[in-house]
């Protein structure tokens, strides 16, 4: 199925390049890749990338790509004066480089506004849970935080020139996709790395770089722990109840992203995304606001606009009867 994903997702990208989706965009680089590695435990043997690159002219730009399911996409745009960037998760932007990071699998919508650019994009999922740990960017060393993970899955891009020497934690990466053109050069290494300390060290060769630090988790189920209000509330999970003791929420779940939502009489609906990571408990507590409550700030928020209105209007009714009762006298 992996397989068939693999090679189902680049007709995607291509496909939609033709019926228009990527507006103003020429596409220069367009592959997908296995690889394995047989230095860490057999579980990782078998990892999915898709990448790509486009290259943008003046003007605003609109594109969407495919995500790989449980997967992480990064997503850069580098060139000159890019200015709006939207979509759905910017991690940072500046005039030289807008980046985007995504879980959720699906075609995903970006856009910015540039004087040129180049957009790079990579996918990859190995089958187990991973977790965003760190974003970096603007240095040559990087000291990273590992949060008790001991697997990591590293992604680095560099942007206005070629990464010499890319290493983590002393090993050097061997796996990377590079565009050049006249104006602009954009380069991902990445790679899967065993280590066992604090903190894990990423060494490039030019500040002009950003850094992704992802864990990898072997254990397949996590939890959503927390409490909600009213404790009688109905939770629904991608639309399967649950059944929720006395508020208090503890939903053992496979790793992924899922949609909750929270339902009960008297209260407003809620629905939140929330992620699942392996071995991990993700804090969700939730207080529902009542109908009543709501109507009152409704009333509320009506009076605080009207009253004023009202009170002119009383005032010049009672000035115009003064006038006339006056005018009589």
């Amino acid at each position: 199925m992996r397989i068939v994903g693999l090679f189902v997702l680049p007709l995607i990208l291509l496909a939609n390049l033709q019926i228009g989706i990527f507006s103003n965009i020429k596409i220069f680089d367009l592959q997908n890749a296995n690889y394995s590695m047989d230095s860490l435990n057999s579980n990782y043997s078998n990892i999915s990338c898709i990448h790509a690159f486009f290259s943008v002219k003046n003007g605003s730009v609109n594109f969407s790509v495919p995500n790989l399911a449980r997967g992480e996409g990064v997503i850069v745009a580098t060139g000159s004066d890019i200015k709006n960037p939207r979509g759905y998760i910017l991690f940072f932007s500046n005039s030289n480089y807008s980046v985007w990071w995504t879980q959720t699998a699906g075609n995903q919508s970006y856009s910015f506004d540039s004087n040129g650019a180049v957009i790079g994009y990579l996918s990859c999922f190995t089958g187990l849970s991973m977790k965003i740990l760190k974003f970096d960017e603007g240095k040559t060393f990087y000291t990273l935080p590992t949060e008790n993970y001991s697997h990591f899955f590293v992604i680095i891009a560099c942007y206005n020139y070629e990464c010499s020497n890319v290493s983590v934690a002393g090993q050097v990466v061997k796996y990377s996709y590079t565009y050049k053109n006249q104006n602009y050069t954009l380069t991902f290494y990445y790679g899967l790395f065993s280590f066992s300390d604090n903190y894990i060290l990423v060494k490039t060769s030019t500040p002009s770089s950003l850094v992704f630090l992802i864990g990898i988790s072997e254990k397949i189920y996590g939890w959503i722990r927390g409490t909600i209000y009213p404790p009688n509330a109905i939770v629904l999970v991608n639309g399967t109840r649950y059944t929720i003791k006395n508020g208090v929420l503890n939903l053992s779940l496979p790793f992924g992203m899922y949609n909750v939502t929270f339902l009960a009489k008297g209260y407003s609906n809620l629905s939140v995304v929330v992620p699942v990571y392996g071995g991990e408990a993700t804090p969700l507590s939730v207080r529902l606001p009542s109908l009543r409550d709501r109507l009152i700030i409704v009333i509320n928020e009506v009076l605080k606009y009207y009253i004023p209105t009202l009170l002119a209007a009383s005032i010049i009714a009672i000035m115009i009867y003064i006038f006339k009762k006056d005018k009589k006298g």
